[in-house]
């Protein structure tokens, strides 16, 4: 490319050198461009005042060009990268009187030089203050820790996959709840579900949820990903339960059983499971940039160039099934 004018200087920078900024525009590249190609529109996204972060990159610390400072710095996503760093966190938010460095060695079962390591670090950080004497709290006043591992998620496409992230997505004309995590690249959409609770506490009404925004949206690739090492059979039997009903509704059978579980473990790809052509659960056990890379390995293998017959739309809230409209 050449210019007319002699004092232009054209600089071409790789995508993946770009810094991370919240709410970058990536034109094309971008989620909100994804989601205009697709005819849905961003109503509003994740609000970082809900986050824990460190004082010097909280979203009202802003650039004198008004563009906003980075998520995270290095140290902090690796930190928040280690799930014991996040079990900590959830402790001190269920605490929020204050916590001594004992009392979480006793409850995380985590040694004592690792949890003090982590307050003196975080204490001058701005992360977390002497609420009394000995007693430790979050700076910000936050109450779930949600948001946090959100944008933890999100910082983990950017970083680690060179993918185009947003986090905490409402949509216009939408009314099934908003999206936790929506990252894009090349034209494929992945969203991803994110559960800070144990396999247990997933509630029928969030599955069902999850289920309706993946039919209604669909990406390419819809991640159910729980912040827990604990196993994940007693959510997938909810899921089981909940899609046995709808299938026997759509084959005139109720008594119908699947021969096969609905989500299973593919071969060479432990910890994940597959079902219902574009959903993939699983966990934080070993970590979840290993696991989230498997869903994608497993999706650009394997989902990628499959062919999935067409079939009826389900109502994954109210357990109804519709024909194709035409």
């Amino acid at each position: 490319m050449t210019s007319t004018n002699p004092n232009t200087m054209i600089v071409i920078v790789s995508r993946a050198k770009l810094p991370v900024h919240p709410g970058i525009n990536l034109g094309d590249f971008g989620v909100e461009a994804s989601l205009r190609q697709r005819g849905f529109m961003i109503a509003a996204c994740g609000d970082y005042t809900q986050t824990i972060s460190p004082a010097d990159m909280q979203p009202d610390k802003m650039l004198s060009s008004g563009a906003c400072i980075p998520d995270w710095d290095d140290d902090f996503y690796g930190r928040m990268s280690n799930i014991s760093q996040r079990k900590m966190f959830r402790y001190m938010l269920t605490h929020s009187e204050g916590v001594s460095e004992e009392d979480m060695s006793n409850e995380l079962r985590q040694k004592i030089t690792t949890i003090h390591e982590r307050v003196l670090y975080l204490e001058q950080a701005g992360v977390i203050r002497k609420c009394d004497k000995n007693q430790w709290c979050l700076s910000q006043a936050i109450n779930n820790f949600g948001p946090t591992y959100e944008l933890y998620v999100k910082s983990v496409f950017e970083r680690e996959f060179h993918w185009s992230a947003e986090w905490g997505i409402k949509l216009e004309d939408f009314k099934d709840g908003d999206f936790d995590v929506l990252a894009t690249i090349a034209s494929t959409l992945c969203y991803v579900e994110c559960k800070t609770s144990r396999p247990e506490d997933v509630t029928e009404g969030q599955l069902r949820s999850f289920l309706q925004r993946s039919q209604d949206l669909a990406p390419e690739i819809a991640v159910l990903l729980l912040d827990t090492e604990d196993p994940l059979d007693q959510l997938l039997q909810k899921l089981e339960d909940i899609l046995t009903p709808i299938e026997q509704k759509e084959r005139a059978e109720p008594s119908w059983k699947p021969k096969k579980p609905f989500f299973r473990e593919p071969a060479r790809f432990a910890g994940v499971h597959f079902g219902c052509r574009r959903i993939l659960v699983t966990n934080a056990k070993p970590n979840v940039v290993r696991n989230l890379r498997l869903c994608l390995r497993f999706y650009w293998t394997w989902l990628k160039f499959q062919f999935f017959l067409g079939g009826p739309t389900y109502n994954y809230v109210t357990g109804e099934v519709f024909p194709f409209p035409l």
